[in-house]
């Protein structure tokens, strides 16, 4: 049975390379003198004390930075959305008045208590009608028809929200979904 060697007396690892060689000192031999109850009692406060003003500056570097690239954002989101809207022509804002009209009327039903929702079936097939005649969507006709049919459903301006996605959104997934694209994109031959 061979004795268990003690873990100092194994020969060190050799080094990748000598640090010595080029004049300089092993950094981590130092650190683990000082590691070993020599560490001056300011160095922690010290290290802690530098750490939060290196973060504290980091910190405010990383919000100015942040403060003037919302900025440049906002000013271009607000540019965009003002060429949007100067965009529009009148006649799709008379179709907003309608729009707000039919979404007014569907609302209205609840002005007559206990008859609210008796006038919703009725109305309904006219929202329906009158939306298709407006979008050219039997998808915003179906949602508007399912809208004016449910109970307490009449809150959702689907009209208005139609129109707002076919004016600024039409060529986005649910615009193209529900048939407000502007642009479709022409169908591929079938082979």
């Amino acid at each position: 049975v061979e004795p268990i060697v003690a873990a100092a007396a194994l020969p060190a690892a050799p080094a990748l390379f000598e640090l010595s060689l080029f004049g300089l000192s092993a950094p981590f031999a130092d650190a683990a003198k000082d590691a070993d109850g020599n560490v001056p009692i300011w160095f922690p406060v010290a290290s802690t004390v530098a750490y939060f003003w290196v973060a504290g500056e980091v910190r405010k570097i990383r919000r100015e930075q942040e403060r003037k690239a919302m900025a440049r954002a906002s000013k271009a989101a607000s540019e965009a959305a003002q060429r949007k809207v100067e965009s529009i022509p009148p006649e799709a804002w008379a179709k907003l008045v309608v729009c707000l009209v039919i979404d007014g009327l569907g609302d209205s039903s609840f002005l007559f208590p206990g008859l609210g929702e008796l006038s919703d079936a009725a109305y309904a097939p006219l929202e329906a009608f009158l939306l298709n005649q407006l979008f050219r969507s039997n998808a915003i006709a179906s949602l508007g028809f399912i809208e004016e049919a449910l109970p307490f459903t009449d809150v959702l301006p689907t009209a208005t929200l139609a129109w707002v996605l076919e004016e600024f959104f039409a060529d986005s997934p649910p615009g193209k979904l529900l048939g407000l694209d502007k642009n479709p994109e022409p169908e591929r031959e079938k082979k």
